[in-house]
C-alpha cells in the first residue's frame, strides 16, 4: 500500500451488516478493515443491524466513512428501524460533506 495514504485520518467509522457467528469485524469487512488500518490508528466497526451505533447517534466526529454491503434494502415503507437509524446519519454526514465510501447496500 502506498505509504503516501498512511495515518492520513485521525477516525474512521465502518458500518456493517453482516457478522458470521465467530468472525470479528475485521473478517466481517474484509479488505476494508485493512485499508482502513493504513489510514488511521482508530477504526470503530458498528454493525448497525444488531443496533450498534455511535453513542452520539451520530458520524460526526469520523473523517471518513465506509459503508459495507450486505442484505437489505434502503427504499420502501416497510424498512427495519435499524435502516431508518443509518440513513439519518449517512444523510447528516452527506450534509456536513464528510468523506463517505459505499459498497453495495452502502452505496
Amino acid at each position: 500500500m502506498d505509504n503516501a495514504l498512511k495515518k492520513q485520518y485521525k477516525s474512521v467509522a465502518i458500518l456493517y451488516h453482516f457478522q458470521e457467528e465467530g468472525r470479528t469485524p475485521e473478517d466481517s469487512v474484509g479488505h476494508i478493515s485493512c485499508y482502513a488500518e493504513h489510514l488511521t490508528d482508530h477504526v470503530d466497526y458498528f454493525l448497525t443491524s444488531h443496533n450498534e451505533f455511535p453513542a452520539d447517534q451520530s458520524l460526526e466526529n469520523y473523517d471518513l466513512i465506509f459503508i459495507a454491503g450486505g442484505p437489505g434494502k434502503v427504499f420502501g415503507d416497510d424498512l427495519d428501524e435499524w435502516m431508518v437509524r443509518e440513513i439519518a446519519m449517512v444523510t447528516d454526514a452527506v450534509h456536513r460533506k464528510q468523506k463517505i465510501i459505499g459498497i453495495c447496500l452502502g452505496a
